[in-house]
């Protein structure tokens, strides 16, 4: 299964207004390393990722403050969430920690 589909059926499964804050890191953390991993358009996949993210957080009562990172954080971080070598899975734990110093709670 490709990585866009792999992401496509986890956001399905998730109860997205039911999650607690840890949990909403863990999904989102694991949401974006397989979306990154798909870099689904040639350019603009920054913005547009960040554009999703935002969406399916809505439900969440989550938002996300990208400016309390750095692009060049963002960046790194994107890419060490990549898969090894020669393998297909992301490593969704770096993004996890930079998730939990933007996400906030909508006021």
């Amino acid at each position: 299964m490709t990585a866009i589909l792999l992401m496509r059926a986890l956001v399905a499964r998730t109860d997205w207004s039911g999650l607690e804050e840890g949990d909403y890191l863990e999904v989102m953390a694991a949401v974006f390393a397989l979306l990154n991993q798909a870099h689904p358009f040639r350019e603009g996949n920054g913005r547009a990722s960040k554009m999703w993210l935002d969406m399916v957080s809505e439900p969440a009562g989550y938002y996300l403050d990208y400016a309390v990172v750095s692009p060049g954080e963002w960046n790194r971080t994107s890419g060490a969430s990549g898969p090894d070598y020669g393998e297909y899975e992301p490593h969704p734990e770096p993004l996890r920690e930079l998730f939990s110093r933007i996400v906030r709670e909508k006021p």
